[in-house]
């Protein structure tokens, strides 16, 4: 069986590099940063110093990663919700259509044989 050194030069290492507080979010505020890392949304800072803060960068992909999923799932239910509501609409022309085609069907023909049997027939008309 290989020893530890054998097996990790089978295996490449990961880059991971060191990025610093300001340049891993940069569209996220320095206190919105810090409530997302206390509420557990981001991964914990790696305190280099005193002073110097910041996550590494296999860190940060994960979190762009699971950010970049959860926004995808939000669309695809956003995109289904919309579709079912736009079936539901046409269902609803649909009906309304096939019952005013009905409706002018049915009062267009009565109203048409009303309006003849009130006619009277002119002398001398072709009928």
């Amino acid at each position: 069986m290989p020893d530890q050194r054998e097996r990790a030069t089978h295996e490449p290492a990961p880059e991971r590099k060191f990025i610093p507080d300001e340049l891993a979010f940069p569209e996220v505020s320095k206190s919105t940063r810090r409530r997302l890392e206390k509420a557990g949304e981001l991964p914990a800072r790696t305190f280099l110093s005193q002073k110097i803060s910041g996550w590494y960068s296999d860190q940060v992909a994960a979190y762009h990663a699971r950010k970049r999923a959860e926004a995808e799932a939000r669309q695809a239910q956003f995109q289904e919700q919309r579709r079912v509501e736009a079936n539901a609409d046409n269902a609803k022309r649909v009906t309304v259509r096939t019952k005013a085609k009905a409706n002018a069907k049915s009062m267009s023909g009565s109203t048409h044989n009303n309006v003849r049997a009130k006619l009277k027939p002119v002398a001398g008309a072709p009928s």
